[in-house]
Order: C-alpha cells, then structure tokens, then sequence
C-alpha cells in the first residue's frame, strides 16, 4: 500500500447496515425496488432487472439501502461467488432485498466505488469466507467482520481517479472474457458441424475425387449390423469381484469412461453373449434426458470382456460393411439426432428407443477405405478442437489472475499516478 495513504476501519467509513427512515402515511403508497439474491448479477456486479414493490409490502421483514450504497451477500455461496453491487436507480431512490445482504452506506471519507471495489478483491472474500458462522451450508459473514476489515484510505479525488481507471480496465478484461466464454459453444457447433460433413459425405468429396470413389449409398442401419443386444438386468455393485459392467455413467462423447465402474457376477452363458470386445458400439436406449438417448461410445481394447447394463444396448457391425468407429461418429452426427427425435419415446417423463428403431435409422454407407478416411480426418479436426479447449481453460484462470492483479495494484497504490 503506497506510505502516504491512511487506513481505517469499514466501521468508519461506513454506516454498516443503515436504520430506516422514518416514513411518513402516504410513503407507505411509493413504490420502490426490490432486489432478491437473484437480481444481483456477479458477473457485471450490478443489480439487474429489480422487482417494483410498494413500500408498505417490503416494510418489514427485508434489508433496506439507498442509492450508491453497497450491497454484499453474506452467505455462501453467494458471498464467494462475488455477489455484489452498488445500488443505483432506485425507485424513489428507496431500495429493500433480501435479508442475506450485508449494506454499507459510504460516509464523507470514501466513495461507494472505493468499497464496492475493495470486496470484490478475492483477498477479501477468502478471508470473509474464513470468518464465517453458522452450520454447513447456512454460513454466514458476521457483521463484526465487516466492520473491523481495515480498508485503504487515499484522497478522496485519488479514489474517483483510480475507481475511474478500475472501471476502465475492469470493463476490456469482462468483455474479452465474455468472448471467451463463447468458445465452448462455437467448439460444440464445429464438432457438429463436422460430423454433419462427414456423414454426408461432403467431408471426404475431394478423396473420393482423387480416388475415383462412388458417393456414399444410403442404407439401413440394421443390414449393416450383425448383432443388436440389450445389456444384463442384474444389480451391480462397486466391488472389484466378478465382471465389469458398463452402465449409462460410462457412456461420455462418444467414448468409454472407467470411473465408478460396477461388478456382478454372470453365469457362463449369459457371460459369453453380454462380453464386449473391441470395435463394439454402446448406445443409451432409455433416459431422462432426451439428449442422452442414442448417445454411443465406442469400446476399446481396454474394455474387452466386460459386460454391459440394461440401459444400454450393444451393437456390434459386419466388419465387411461398416467400420465402428465411423458408425460411432454417425450415431453422434445431427443427422442421426434428428432421426432420435421422431422415434424416441416418453413414459413418465423417461425417453427410450429399442433395438429396431436404431436398425431403422437411415445411415449414409461409403466404402471401408472412405470410411476410415472420414475417421482420419474427424479425428484429426477434433484434436484441434481438444487443444483450443485446452487454451481456452487456461484463458479462464488467466482472466482471473489478471482482474485480481488489476484490484491489487489499485489498492496498493500502483494503478495510476498520485497525488503529492
């Protein structure tokens, strides 16, 4: 903190948790704003779409501010989570929320953007969060703590100046950040995108050219298929004894998950028909979640002998006719979804497919070399797709680092020039 800068407490600066006026008969007849937990957005730190209420509803039994005071939430998670905001266009200037704010009414020594800035530092709220009360899940920051927090005290004009500057910064690092965060999506439409192309045929239109390959035939699923299989109804446990079963947690894009996996014990007959082997295709026949029925993975090497759970169903191809991992890659494609969505069922609110519906779906066949071609290349544009998303992980953390280094250099004295 710069040496020339005072010190004090919140308390001081502060009137923590202003009293009401006294309101006169015909106030009652105003309306003000409301502000549940919900309005206040963490993100921008600004109250949004505020509820109009009359002040004879909200009277009693609600945290009362005024205009620029500062609204913090005191429990978790909503503290942590950097809940927030000065309170600004108020109806009649006379605002009530929920009784989970702490307010802080800024006095002559300080401005509302000074406070409102200094909470937001994750310093403070980690250290909030340590202090504070109450049972898991119901803790609360205790007014005592709010008002013994020491804050830094430069000039008034200093404070405007660099509160200014903080808006500044603060504004291009949330509006990259929300470019950021549309990544994911643009990612999630690529892969779609791709899987559309593939399954078309558009994908591999320049190899089949080179090659002098036919177009893509459009067949039946099931004439391409040898088995079609449901999994065992028997009851699995988180043991390591007898055999692995797959279930529905298993199945993530595409692929196969080994975390919390199952154990039953099967006789040798129904063993010997439940038992993957590499190049199967899992497929989710029943869920809650309509996005997750016909959802596939592809088994590996590493799943081999396992078996699989009744919610799922097994289809295993004519090798002569269809590569798996090209049908896993179709089964995932808009094409398909589409398809899913007239034949998939609802009973109480659980959507399920069987067996011959997925026989019936409509599959574009090119030939085994093309097939694999198209994999080639899926594979290839998703592992492009896997690294951005890397990136854009680490951009996350960054952004983070980068407004908490901001707030730090202001309340150290390092964001902008001081005054004598």
């Amino acid at each position: 903190m710069n040496n020339n800068w005072k010190t004090a407490k919140l308390s001081e600066v502060c009137t923590l948790n202003p009293r009401k006026p006294k309101w006169e008969k015909t106030d009652f007849l105003r309306e003000v704003s409301f502000v549940p937990m919900a309005a206040v957005d963490a993100e921008a730190g600004a109250i949004v779409s505020p509820e109009v209420r009359p002040l004879s509803r909200v009277n009693k039994g609600y945290t009362y501010f005024g205009e620029e005071d500062v609204l913090i939430a005191k429990i978790t998670p909503c503290m942590e989570n950097g809940k927030a905001a000065i309170a600004r266009n108020l109806l009649n200037g006379i605002g009530f929320g929920t009784t989970e704010f702490h307010v802080l009414r800024p006095l002559d020594k300080v401005v509302s953007e000074w406070v409102y800035y200094y909470i937001r530092q994750e310093s403070f709220r980690k250290l909030a969060e340590h202090n504070m009360t109450g049972s898991v899940g119901q803790k609360r920051v205790p007014a005592d703590f709010i008002a013994e927090t020491e804050i830094p005290l430069p000039p008034i004009e200093e404070q405007r100046r660099i509160a200014d500057k903080l808006d500044i910064l603060l504004a291009k690092v949330n509006k990259c950040k929300s470019r950021l965060e549309r990544i994911p999506e643009i990612l999630k439409r690529f892969r779609q995108s791709v899987l559309a192309d593939a399954c078309s045929g558009k994908l591999t239109e320049d190899w089949r050219e080179e090659n002098g390959a036919s177009a893509p035939i459009e067949c039946r699923l099931g004439d391409a298929l040898m088995d079609i299989r449901y999994g065992t109804a028997k009851k699995c446990e988180p043991n390591t004894s007898g055999v692995a079963v797959l279930r529905i947690p298993n199945v993530i894009h595409g692929e196969i998950s080994h975390n919390d996996l199952k154990y039953t014990q099967l006789a040798a007959k129904e063993y010997s028909t439940l038992k993957l082997q590499a190049g199967d295709v899992l497929v989710i026949r029943s869920n809650g979640s309509i996005s997750l029925v016909g959802a596939p993975a592809l088994v590996t090497k590493a799943e081999a002998g396992f078996a699989f759970a009744g919610y799922l169903i097994r289809l295993r191809t004519d090798a002569s006719k269809l590569v798996p991992a090209y049908l896993n890659y179709c089964l995932q494609s808009p094409q398909i979804r589409t398809q899913y969505g007239f034949t998939a069922r609802s009973t109480s609110g659980v959507h399920n497919i069987n067996g011959k519906e997925i026989a019936s779906l409509s599959v574009n066949l090119p030939s085994l070399h093309e097939q694999k071609e198209i994999v080639r290349r899926i594979n290839s544009l998703f592992e492009h797709a896997r690294k951005l998303e890397e990136r854009f992980e680490k951009g996350k953390t960054a952004f983070l680092r980068i407004s908490e280094s901001i707030l730090s250099k202001a309340f150290r004295g390092e964001l902008v020039g001081q005054d004598a």
